[in-house]
């Protein structure tokens, strides 16, 4: 396997994973019941048209506090705000930048150039079975 087709593998399977998880953007609604024992809900904030009543359309719950136990979920703000940062949609851009870096890193005829570039690309998949320990950086 060369390190052009590891990276084109790791980033179909990122790209099926965000596919398949509810749409983005995200968001950490607060909790607003008053119950005082259930946690936030991790919601989908796509602009959707208003109803034509003029209501706003309704989000999508991605995580949602309650129903999971009686205390609900509790996420620290910082990971709330890596989790919400990392929604499918900008995990689907990643996938295309990381795409257009392999582009333009392997010539016409194949051969690859910045390699260097590649073996940066390929560490963020250093824990995968296939990584190759020649690829790495230095």
């Amino acid at each position: 396997m060369t390190i052009t087709e590891f990276l084109e593998a790791r980033i179909a399977e990122d790209e099926a994973a965000a596919k398949a998880a509810t749409p983005g953007p995200w968001e950490w609604e607060p909790e607003t019941d008053g119950w005082g024992d259930c946690g936030p809900d991790l919601v989908t904030v796509a602009k959707l048209p208003p109803y034509p009543d003029g209501s706003q359309s309704p989000v999508e719950t991605v995580i949602g506090s309650w129903g999971h136990d009686a205390n609900g979920i509790t996420v620290e703000p910082a990971d709330a705000q890596h989790i919400a940062r990392h929604d499918p949609a900008r995990v689907l851009a990643e996938c295309a930048a990381k795409r257009a870096i392999i582009e333009l890193s392997v010539n016409w005829d194949g051969f690859t150039r910045n390699v260097d570039v590649l073996r940066a690309l390929a560490a963020v998949y250093a824990d995968h079975p296939d990584y190759q320990e020649a690829w790495a950086v230095g």
